[in-house]
């Protein structure tokens, strides 16, 4: 369950961690459209299909990193 206290971002350290997180979610979102627009586009389909799972994995991976950031924020 996400606490209301993982958003808060207080003192350098948190912020920081924060920062981070946001950077990280962001660049998470923007993997998760490029590997969309790759799949929408039928002539991409077969040719880019593992650019797309790698930007695929590219997100859960910087989506887990930004969850680990929130939880270090909180011990």
């Amino acid at each position: 369950m996400v606490s209301p206290k993982m958003f808060a971002c207080t003192g350098k350290l948190q912020v920081a961690a924060c920062s981070m997180k946001d950077n990280l979610l962001s660049n998470a979102k923007s993997d998760l459209a490029t590997a969309a627009l790759i799949i929408e586009n039928p002539r991409n389909r077969e040719d880019l299909f593992g650019i797309a799972c790698f930007h695929c994995q590219q997100a859960a991976e910087k989506s887990l990193k930004a969850y680990l950031f929130a939880q270090q924020r909180e011990q």
